[in-house]
């Protein structure tokens, strides 16, 4: 998240081809950027989401205005405090989320923690009455010997940073106190892996 708004980044099915400059958009890649503006009413940029090699991308911000309060909530919980109202606009963000889904997107970790919030709350039935953030860390699926095996983390307590970027092998975990009830959340890309401590 800038301090404006969550990322949300969407794979370019040409792979970038023609010229995906800002200034000269031309072939299959200037389609789908069209078709993206056009289908959200936002504009993208093209960028890399990729881990040595590239994976081309199309970059939004769901900025500010009407974001301004779910953006506060997301920063205190990501700061580690309770946070024990409000929950009705985090349902309303990740709404706004999901409507990337069937384009296969990567959220950056504010994004990544709306996804798990809703996971959470899925799995609670109802909304909670207090929600923490105990733990994070980012896992780099491409670190492990079986890129489609990633062990689970265990339980986590210590906050680490955001990354430095987001990149598609990214897979967020997130360990929250939720009404007195532990939760790890492993958000990679639109799925949430749940498991209660």
């Amino acid at each position: 998240m800038s301090a404006n708004g969550f990322r949300v980044y969407v794979p370019e099915p040409s792979h970038g081809a023609g010229d995906v400059s800002d200034d000269a958009m031309t072939g299959p890649s200037a389609e789908f950027r069209h078709e993206l503006e056009a289908e959200y009413g936002v504009k993208f940029r093209f960028t890399s989401i990729g881990t040595g090699a590239a994976v081309a991308s199309y970059c939004t911000e769901l900025a500010s205005g009407n974001y301004d309060k779910i953006l506060v909530a997301v920063s205190i919980f990501l700061a580690g405090k309770a946070i024990k109202e409000g929950f009705e606009a985090w349902s309303w963000m990740y709404t706004k989320l999901a409507s990337f889904f069937h384009r296969s997107p990567t959220f950056d970790r504010e994004g990544a923690a709306v996804l798990a919030y809703q996971a959470v709350v899925n799995e609670l039935g109802g909304l909670p009455k207090s929600y923490q953030l105990e733990g994070f860390q980012v896992q780099d699926r491409l670190s492990y010997p079986n890129p489609m095996d990633v062990p689970d983390l265990g339980h986590l307590t210590e906050i680490h940073p955001a990354p430095d970027r987001v990149t598609r092998s990214s897979i967020y975990v997130f360990q929250i106190i939720v009404d007195g009830r532990n939760f790890r959340a492993a958000v990679d890309g639109t799925k949430v892996n749940i498991v209660e401590d």
